[in-house]
């Protein structure tokens, strides 16, 4: 008579397995339950030359010359990872700083020349679009980026939609 091998549960099953399996179903689920596909993250900013701060002024009606409405506190980034690391990180102290007086004279300005890192610079747009709702504005203008305490620059409020005249 012929006996069968019995087949052990040890050849079926390797450790680490079930967590191979359970992970990405477990991700698949919470994705899905804090809807993480409908999550989008950037930030609004274009550089500005002459003629967008032209039609930018035409729009709010008002005269607009960037560098001469503040005295800012001139910077520049050279694309030494050392001194730019030092200054990126005085230029958020002295941002926070500035959104928590009430300043308003001051503002900062950093330059990017041709060696500055495309990393800083999107650093120094991140460190102002973070305290943007912290009366911090900021424009992009040339080849620098100009800050001060203020109200961010954005488009007017939309009509009220009701608005209608009786007789």
């Amino acid at each position: 008579m012929l006996q069968r091998k019995r087949i052990s549960i040890r050849k079926l099953y390797f450790p680490g397995l079930i967590s191979l399996a359970l992970f990405p179903i477990l991700f698949i689920v919470y994705s899905y339950y804090i809807n993480l596909s409908k999550i989008k993250y950037g930030i609004h900013a274009a550089w500005g030359d002459d003629s967008m701060i032209k039609a930018w002024a035409q729009y709010q009606r008002k005269p607009f010359k960037p560098g001469t409405f503040r005295k800012f506190n001139n910077d520049l980034l050279t694309g030494d990872e050392k001194k730019d690391g030092v200054l990126l990180n005085h230029f958020e102290q002295n941002v926070r700083m500035l959104s928590n007086t009430r300043d308003t004279v001051n503002g900062f300005s950093i330059t990017f020349v041709d060696h500055t890192k495309y990393e800083d610079i999107i650093r120094c747009i991140d460190i102002c679009a973070q305290l943007k709702s912290k009366h911090i504005a900021f424009i992009l203008y040339k080849n620098k980026i100009l800050v001060w305490r203020g109200e961010p620059y954005s488009l007017p409020p939309p009509p009220p939609e009701n608005v209608c005249c009786k007789a």
